[in-house]
């Protein structure tokens, strides 16, 4: 009886494993040049996740079951950057199309989010050409004159059947994920006859009412990693203090945080997109607040991810504006010892960079000019090489002159430096006071050069 019993429970996973539905992708597309076509997330960090081999213009790929929805990329040629965006919401997909003219020539015989979503990029297509051509006649007329006029209730009415055009689909996709992705394309409309300021202060509060932060498929599009810094953009004030900029990003970030809550998955991504964004920089602290949130509201959080948060946190505090920078013992190409804190300049600049990085390679001629500019010695350089092979680190410094404190990190105190000052890529910069205390965190050279202005110590 136990064996039976056995064989049943078997039988019914197995029955079970089997029964999950699969979906498959399926195109052909005239006139394709490629052997292979690429299958990529499209939330940002465009992960390739399958392959398939092309046979007579036609491919297919089966979907796992772990799939999950939301917008995805067909990869036909990196080089030529061509692709097919779609949406995949557990459902068979099968197109074809003419690779010469892939948009226009789009058809979808199965997938009803696709037949929406290429009507959409149609249609759009053709309004924004039809726009784009009623600007340039309109800037050949004085806008006074009848034709100007003529002009302008043409782009009207094509905004009217723009609108309609939207509205339809919404109503007829309401229950499909492509009814979601457009619903969170639409920009805000703003109430007539407001100040510039208030028209700032309305699309502060209102600049996510189209997006739905309950729906999951949505983290992975490129919609809210295309949105979040774009928001938070709406936030900066060039008259503010730092104090008062860094309260104001505060205060979009507990907007944006308190619209994601309702979904664990969003507010967790949401979380993640604003820490990259306030990662680096004089506002760094603010990625710690965010994480802060993240580790206090337990969501989607297990005992390591909750572990790594609070690391990073200290990380970013201790290395925040206005506390003293990590002391260094350090040798310079010559031979000669020095300390961090020894340095008598009035500013130092320290920067770590690597020959690898090609940002750091173009980026210290630039330096060097910046430094040897200088009509007072007031501003120190301490260049910190995190090249592997310390030949690499020599044979560049030939390349120019940088007769600043130069650095390589042997490799039994890369771990400890770069530990020390949190280094997560190059270049890396932190400019000091007199004390060694961390005035500014620039993320370029070109901010470099602007905050050297500020402290006058370059022109």
């Amino acid at each position: 009886m136990r064996r039976l019993l056995l064989f049943v429970l078997l039988y019914s996973f197995c029955f079970t494993v089997q029964a999950q539905p699969s979906f498959k992708i399926e195109g052909c597309l005239t006139n394709l040049p490629f052997q292979k076509v690429l299958l990529s997330t499209l939330d940002g960090h465009a992960t390739v996740i399958d392959t398939a081999i092309v046979k007579n213009g036609c491919f297919e790929f089966n979907l796992s079951s772990e799939m999950l929805p939301g917008m995805y990329s067909l990869i036909l040629d990196k080089k030529t950057n061509a692709f097919i965006h779609i949406v995949y919401n557990r459902e068979d997909i099968k197109f074809k199309s003419n690779f010469k003219h892939l948009s226009d020539s789009m058809v979808f015989t199965k997938s009803v989010d696709n037949q929406l979503f290429y009507r959409n990029v149609k249609f759009q297509t053709t309004y924004s050409r039809k726009i784009d051509l009623l600007n340039r006649i309109n800037a050949l007329y004085d806008v006074n004159s009848g034709f100007a006029k003529q002009i302008l209730a043409e782009k009207q009415l094509l905004k009217s059947n723009y609108d309609k055009h939207i509205n339809q689909l919404l109503e007829e996709g309401k229950s499909t994920l492509f009814a979601k992705i457009l619903q969170a394309q639409q920009p805000i409309q703003l109430p007539k006859n407001l100040s510039k300021v208030q028209q700032q202060n309305y699309t502060q509060l209102h600049a996510f009412d189209n997006i739905d932060f309950r729906c999951e498929p949505l983290i992975r599009t490129d919609i809210i990693s295309r949105f979040l810094p774009e928001y938070i953009a709406l936030f900066k004030d060039k008259t503010m203090t730092r104090a008062e900029q860094e309260e104001n990003y505060r205060v979009a970030v507990e907007r944006i945080l308190a619209k994601s809550s309702a979904n664990e998955a969003v507010y967790k991504f949401v979380c993640q997109q604003l820490e990259m964004i306030f990662q680096y920089g004089e506002f760094e602290i603010i990625s710690a607040y965010i994480k802060e949130k993240r580790a206090a509201s337990g969501m989607c959080m297990t005992e390591q991810e909750t572990a790594d948060l609070r690391q990073g946190i200290e990380n970013i505090k201790r290395l925040a504006i206005g506390r003293l920078a990590p002391d260094l013992q350090i040798v310079d190409e010559y031979s000669k010892a020095y300390r961090l804190f020894d340095i008598k300049a009035s500013y130092t600049v320290l920067v770590f960079w690597s020959t690898q990085c090609g940002h750091c390679t173009v980026m210290l001629p630039e330096l060097s000019k910046m430094y040897n500019s200088q009509k007072q010695k007031n501003l120190e350089i301490l260049a910190i090489s995190i090249d592997y092979e310390e030949a690499s680190w020599l044979s560049f410094l030939k390349t120019g002159t940088y007769n600043w404190i130069n650095h390589h990190v042997k490799s039994e105190d890369r771990n400890s430096i770069l530990s020390a000052y949190n280094i997560l890529g190059t270049p890396s910069f932190f400019v000091l006071d007199k004390t060694k205390t961390i005035v500014s965190k620039p993320v370029s050279i070109d901010d470099l050069r602007a905050e050297l202005i500020k402290l006058k110590l370059i022109n």
